[in-house]
């Protein structure tokens, strides 16, 4: 909604157009002012159909500029609603699988790492009061984002993420231990580390099982999800790195049965998802387990669009001059 801290200044406005209604009628003079901008006698002194265009334009923009800083000289603002939310929320860690398998097109058409972005993206738009972060695995793991509120921030970050990034390899353990390293510091309600990750541990100094214990130790609660099947399929990313693209088929190893012990020893739960609408019902469940921030208030913020109408008011003038002394090389 729209409102003007000083609204009787729009009465400038209707008093503009009264002036030149007046001075359209002959009623009034113009005001012989020695300002290049306000004559508005003998702009051209060649008449021509370009010229005539012109001179309109200039009119137009003039008196738009004058609306303008009248509307500006209002104050007007906006106010928007925003939750602030008092409870702290839980803090979730996305552990994010970004190795070349997980540029398999076996969700429905849909690569692997695609159908995880779409449904991660879905389900923190459930969570507007709670944190999240954002880790990323393959050869070597690397924190990409730690729990924030800021979920704008968070989803750009994820959509950044690209295959290859960070080799070839799938290093599970040290994933898990980047993720809980973070999560350990944080002093919120309560903290969760979710894994998707389509292939076995087969690379990194840390072991899944240590770097699982861990979770347990530190009372984070844990979800691992396989994403994908074994067998065949077809495969196409770019590396952002090289620009090389690469495209065939792959046999996939999906080692369910490890990924089952991974979550066992972290005390957490698993799931596999073969489909995206598998894959949603996975994260609907666990959305029931994870309890959303419930304490809010609604705070009113006003936003004074001051600067915006006054730097329109601004370019209208400038633009008239542009035209009036470079453009059309008149001189007054």
């Amino acid at each position: 909604m729209i409102s003007f801290n000083h609204p009787l200044m729009l009465l400038l406005i209707l008093f503009f157009f009264l002036f030149l209604i007046l001075k359209k009628s002959g009623l009034i003079a113009s005001p012989e002012l020695k300002l290049n901008l306000v004559n508005w006698k003998g702009f051209f002194p060649k008449k021509n159909k370009l010229m005539e265009f012109g001179n309109l334009l200039c009119y137009l923009l003039w008196y738009c500029g004058i609306i303008f800083l009248i509307i500006a000289l209002s104050e007007p603002v906006i106010f928007k609603n925003k939750q602030v939310y008092t409870d702290a929320g839980s803090s979730i860690m996305f552990l994010l699988d970004i190795s070349p398998s997980m540029a398999a097109k076996d969700m429905s058409g849909e690569t692997r790492i695609a159908a995880a972005k779409k449904i991660i993206r879905k389900f923190v738009a459930k969570y507007p009061g709670d944190s999240f972060g954002l880790t990323a695995l393959s050869s070597s793991a690397a924190l990409i984002l730690p729990p924030t509120i800021d979920h704008k921030v968070f989803l750009s970050r994820l959509d950044s993420l690209s295959i290859g990034e960070l080799g070839d390899g799938t290093a599970i353990g040290m994933g898990l231990a980047v993720s809980s390293a973070y999560m350990t510091r944080t002093k919120l309600n309560s903290s969760y580390i979710v894994l998707l990750t389509d292939g076995e541990n087969n690379t990194g100094e840390i072991n899944p099982k240590t770097a699982a214990k861990v979770l347990v130790n530190k009372n984070i609660g844990f979800y691992v999800i396989g994403i994908g099947s074994s067998g065949y399929t077809t495969l196409e990313y770019t590396d952002r790195k090289t620009g090389k693209t690469y495209s065939g088929s792959i046999f996939s190893k999906f080692d369910e049965l490890e990924l089952k012990k991974i979550a066992q020893y972290g005390n957490g739960k698993y799931a596999s998802a073969s489909s995206p609408e598998i894959l949603e019902n996975i994260f609907n469940t666990i959305s029931k387990q994870v309890p959303a921030a419930q304490s809010n208030f609604t705070r009113i913020i006003e936003e004074n669009l001051y600067v915006y109408f006054l730097s329109a008011s601004i370019f209208s003038f400038v633009l008239v001059w542009l035209l009036r002394r470079i453009f059309m090389r008149v001189y007054l």
